[in-house]
């Protein structure tokens, strides 16, 4: 370029051409959406082709006074220019025309270059949008004409004015971008805060926050009892709980909401904590995610600092899971870089702490589905209330049926069938079963042997009993023998006396052995335990149940029932039922029939007859309170019945109005709140 300036007039016509085609290029760099360094690279290159320089630079100098390089170009050893660019005297050079001195060249004479050959390095300075100072600047030789060097000035000037037009865009954008962020920023805020449900709420943050931070899934938890529930996925309507990613992104959640920390997965888990793997390595699989996040929603905290590694103390209100697909977000309006997307995150995890807060406090009150409700009828008052009126004269129409219109009033028991005549046997004393002489569901008799028991001691008192005896009673026959002695010599008349005393005192403690041997005859003989009535044994494998097993005195060992006479009903009334079974049995003209069906066959319901009510409250096996009465079973229903059966009874207590037999138990539940 430099010999063509100096050509003949013969190239001008080229050479304009060549300016002005360099000139549109330039001037369509400046209007791309770029950085300043990409632009001022792409611009010395071509100016440095153009003017067929040895080398260009484009240089910022802020207000400080620091100079630094932001783009270069050469043609030969760069390394060698960019090392003359470094010298003392270039930089006085630029600190010059840093501080608006004027001055746009610099000669620089064969000695002082480090080439070896004369120089002259030539500048144009602009100012830019940021108060900073640009100086694009090109290394030419040392032979340059005067009137090309004035050329090669006015060429960087154009380009300074286009690097001045191109930082005025990009001011223009960086505006426009601010603008547009801050009313995606303003509408984000304005449509989390415009309800107050709570679920429409997770959703509205989860679709409108994905977009604020360009990401390509973001999901919400939200904190419920002592744990963080996730409620809403962007892009899905409705979750689904036995979906795996929902189970995996709920595990993960779970593992990270206690310690209230910002977890960064960029796809090794090495520098996590341990026991966090399991729930990632799960969650990535199911969610074929590149890198994500979980952040805490922590209220009454100002900032959220990604960096901070100390548990939170505030309010954990719910958990925000940021996903990126790929390696870079589908979003591609929002910037990739992480520095950048932790501060978009820690935007939008901070507008939503009130939104999300209020939304919590709603969902806590008192009734709050009752004032739904009434809202609802409300509105559909205020916008209709011709149907308003007809709904209010149904619904005073239905009270007045349910107080006059009278229905069977009936109280539900369960209760366990039995015969009327059935007897437990007892064992009389301790003792040991010796002999089993019956078997389950056997028929037996009145006074057969049921089973044979022995008690050693009895019998070992029996033997001492007989050997007691049979000592008295030849102590007796001395003493009668000394007697008839006695009273033939009549020699001593007190020695016959005292003999008397003595006979008399021995057989009276015969007749006490005998009533005592008699006593132990008959407890040996109750050993044997009969049955007391004619039945069947009712008692489930007695002889796994009693054989040769020790019993103590008391126990029950079998149960013997007629199952051919009379049954009854078993009940068990709960007590919040048996005031109305009391007023039945009062009322001595009332109907006491009580309708049953076998839990085995529900197929057919017999009718019974209520014939005795406890007047006392027990405890029943649940420990609740209960109250007993028995049924009587027809004959029509002996047939099916088996004892122990479970029977489902319904016992008819008369009539009562609709209200009462529908809502009673709510009625009593209040009353009882009332006045208790």
């Amino acid at each position: 370029m430099a010999n063509r300036v100096q050509d003949a007039p013969s190239q001008a016509n080229d050479d304009w051409s060549e300016i002005e085609q360099f000139i549109a290029g330039v001037t369509e760099l400046s209007q791309l959406p770029q950085s300043l360094p990409e632009f001022a690279s792409n611009a010395i290159q071509r100016t440095v082709e153009l003017l067929d320089a040895i080398a260009g630079a484009i240089w910022v100098a802020n207000q400080a006074g620091e100079i630094r390089c932001v783009a270069s170009a050469a043609t030969t050893n760069e390394h060698g220019t960019l090392s003359a660019f470094e010298s003392s005297a270039h930089h006085q050079f630029l600190q010059r025309i840093a501080s608006n001195v004027e001055v746009s060249s610099l000669q620089v004479p064969a000695g002082d270059s480090e080439s070896g050959e004369a120089s002259c390095w030539i500048a144009a300075p602009c100012r830019l949008q940021d108060h900073s100072l640009a100086i694009v600047e090109v290394a030419q030789r040392g032979d340059l004409a005067a009137d090309a060097k004035a050329g090669h000035e006015r060429l960087l000037a154009i380009v300074g004015q286009l690097m001045e037009s191109f930082s005025q865009r990009q001011e223009i954008r960086l505006h426009q971008q601010h603008h547009a962020t801050s009313q995606q920023q303003a509408r984000f805020v304005r449509l989390i805060h415009s309800s107050l449900d709570l679920e429409r709420c997770a959703y509205r943050v989860a679709n409108e926050g994905r977009l604020l931070i360009g990401c390509d899934r973001l999901s919400v938890a939200v904190n419920q009892g002592h744990r963080c529930r996730v409620m809403a996925i962007s892009g899905i309507d409705s979750i689904d709980r036995k979906s795996p990613l929902v189970d995996a992104m709920q595990s993960l959640v779970d593992a990270v909401s206690p310690s209230k920390r910002w977890l960064h997965y960029r796809g090794s888990t090495e520098s996590l904590p341990p026991q966090f793997h399991d729930a990632i390595e799960c969650f990535v699989n199911e969610a074929d995610t590149h890198s994500f996040d979980v952040v805490p929603i922590i209220a009454d905290e100002a900032a959220i600092d990604p960096t901070d590694e100390a548990k939170s103390s505030g309010t954990l209100l719910g958990m925000l899971v940021v996903e990126r697909l790929r390696l870079h977000s589908s979003v591609e309006s929002v910037s990739s870089d992480e520095s950048d997307l932790e501060q978009r995150i820690i935007a939008v995890s901070q507008a939503v702490v009130p939104a999300l807060s209020n939304a919590l406090d709603y969902e806590s009150l008192p009734l709050l589905h009752l004032s739904k409700m009434l809202r609802r009828a409300k509105g559909f008052a205020s916008h209709r209330p011709g149907r308003w009126l007809s709904a209010a004269g149904v619904a005073i129409t239905l009270i007045i049926v349910m107080w006059i219109v009278q229905i069977p009033f009936s109280v539900h028991s369960p209760g366990k069938a039995s015969p009327s005549l059935r007897r437990h046997v007892f064992a009389p004393f301790d003792g040991e079963v010796v002999e089993l002489l019956c078997s389950y569901d056997e028929a037996v008799v009145a006074g057969q042997t049921l089973v044979q028991l022995r008690n050693r001691a009895l019998e070992l008192e029996l033997q001492q009993l007989l050997g007691d005896y049979q000592s008295t009673e030849k102590k007796l026959l001395a003493i009668a023998s000394a007697r008839v002695q006695s009273e033939r010599s009549r020699d001593n008349p007190v020695e016959g006396t005292r003999l008397a005393a003595e006979e008399q005192e021995q057989r009276q403690r015969l007749e006490n052995l005998t009533a005592e041997m008699s006593l132990l005859k008959r407890q040996l003989a109750e050993l044997q335990i009969k049955s007391p009535i004619d039945g069947q044994l009712l008692t489930w494998d007695p002889a796994n149940l009693l054989a040769d097993r020790p019993v103590a005195r008391g126990q029950r060992l079998l149960t013997v029932a007629d199952l051919s006479g009379p049954w009854e009903i078993e009940l068990e009334i709960p007590e919040r039922s048996a005031g109305h079974l009391v007023e039945l049995m009062r009322s001595p003209d009332s109907q006491r029939d009580v309708a049953f069906s076998i839990a085995s066959d529900r197929s057919e319901v017999f009718v019974g007859t209520l014939i005795e009510l406890s007047t006392r409250t027990d405890v029943g096996q649940h420990d609740n309170l209960i109250t007993r009465a028995t049924v009587a079973v027809p004959d029509d229903a002996k047939n099916l019945m088996r004892p122990g059966a479970s029977i489902r009874c319904r016992i008819d207590c008369g009539t009562r109005s609709i209200g009462f037999v529908w809502f009673h138990e709510i009625y009593e539940a209040i009353r009882s709140w009332i006045i208790l």
